[in-house]
């Protein structure tokens, strides 16, 4: 019996992990990579799979769909990778599974009687891909600061799925670590893991002591004043979607020491 076409686009070295172990039961293809830009097992894995595929039945899109042109999230590419070139590879009443940030990818499929769906949507999925995500950051940090995790005075806003498990990892490094939830419940979690629990943003003075500060809220409660409250030298890592936590106004003023990482760990992880 003829196996099923599964064509994986775009995303980092997990993708091709994926679409190694897939590969077992389906016939996959692959597109969005630059053989080149590839090391170690990535460019092993990379050499096994087909390199393009044509009328597949699923499409297999990255956790994080497009980046921040509106492309295809493909870094490990050399050109860019075009939502309508991908979706044209599927047949009709085929199946798009995705991540976040997919919405131009839905349309295009809906309009080709492609039915999708938001594996990010799984939590268990969604629980899972929150280690990269937290350890990617952490290496962003390290490299940034250029001192050891150990000894830092590190707040993280939020305690989902990614403010808990980078919490942990940072606790665990030996960080003085504050996490500032909304609710007194996720505080009191907070407390019992052996960080200080804060409301969801600590007052100006105690913004001051940070050395760096992780931010998962989508919503922006860093006002201008509480950026300027920031040490010099403090180093603020943005993990949330759109429009990220932090006043527009005051991005520009922390300049060099503010860094827009959501959608780790596409490009860290390799």
């Amino acid at each position: 019996m003829e196996r099923r076409k599964i064509l994986i686009a775009g995303g980092d070295i997990r993708m091709l992990y994926a679409a190694l172990n897939l590969s077992d039961i389906y016939d996959v293809g692959i597109m969005g990579y630059s053989e080149e830009m590839l090391l170690g097992e990535g460019k092993e894995i990379f050499e096994k799979l087909k390199k393009t595929d044509g009328n597949a039945d699923v499409l297999l899109l990255p956790p994080v769909v497009t980046d921040k042109s509106g492309k295809i999230n493909a870094p490990f590419y050399k050109k860019t990778l075009e939502i309508s070139e991908v979706i044209g590879k599927v047949k009709e009443s085929g199946v798009l599974l995705m991540g976040i940030k997919g919405e131009e990818a839905k349309e295009a499929a809906a309009r080709k009687n492609i039915w999708s769906y938001n594996y990010m949507k799984d939590e268990t999925l969604a629980l899972a891909n929150a280690v990269p995500t937290a350890e990617a950051a952490i290496k962003i940090a390290i490299e940034r600061t250029g001192r050891t995790i150990w000894n830092s005075r590190v707040l993280v806003t939020g305690f989902g799925r990614i403010g808990t498990i980078l919490s942990d990892r940072l606790l665990k490094l030996g960080a003085d670590v504050t996490a500032a939830a909304r609710t007194e419940y996720a505080r009191m979690k907070i407390k019992a893991m052996g960080a200080v629990p804060a409301k969801i943003l600590p007052a100006k003075s105690y913004l001051s002591e940070m050395d760096i500060i992780f931010n998962t809220v989508p919503a922006e409660i860093f006002t201008f004043d509480d950026v300027m409250s920031l040490k010099k030298d403090c180093v603020f890592i943005e993990l949330a979607s759109a429009p990220g936590g932090v006043d527009k106004k005051a991005v520009k003023a922390i300049g060099n020491n503010y860094l827009c990482a959501s959608g780790l760990p596409t490009n860290v992880i390799g």
